[in-house]
């Protein structure tokens, strides 16, 4: 049998009040939706699975440009795909320029945590995101 739990977090730009009259409109928005099994060793309950993330730039578009994928292994990078078959800017890159942002899971002590390495927005007012931002707890 599976479960699954809902997670969102807000880059530190964003606006709760509503959207600015013109780009950047808003900042980042990434929905997380975990996927747990449950398993028959009585120490373990469940087992994390997978992890469906939609990443939301709202830099160029007052609705929001979406790039959805999934992670399922830890310690591994996942590039960020870019949208396909959009006319607006998805702002999302890599810290070094050029190419896709990464995520990844990585499993501590402490639980299991989504890695997060990317900037974004408008040129001449680039963000970087760097850290760990969600825990996804096993019961």
């Amino acid at each position: 049998m599976s479960n699954t739990k809902e997670q969102v977090w807000y880059s530190g730009d964003w606006k709760t009040y509503g959207s600015n009259l013109y780009p950047p409109y808003n900042g980042l928005k990434i929905l997380a939706v975990s996927t747990y099994e449950t398993t028959e060793n009585p120490s373990i309950k469940e087992k994390l699975m997978s992890i469906d993330l939609t990443i939301t730039d709202f830099t160029y578009d007052v609705n929001g440009i979406s790039s959805t994928f999934t992670v399922s292994k830890t310690g591994m990078w996942y590039e960020i795909p870019f949208p396909m078959n959009n006319t607006k800017k998805f702002t999302v890159s890599s810290v070094n320029g050029g190419g896709p942002g990464v995520v990844r899971i990585v499993e501590e002590p402490s639980g299991i945590f989504l890695f997060i390495q990317f900037r974004y927005g408008l040129e001449s007012m680039e963000r970087e995101e760097i850290g760990y931002i969600m825990r996804f707890t096993l019961e």
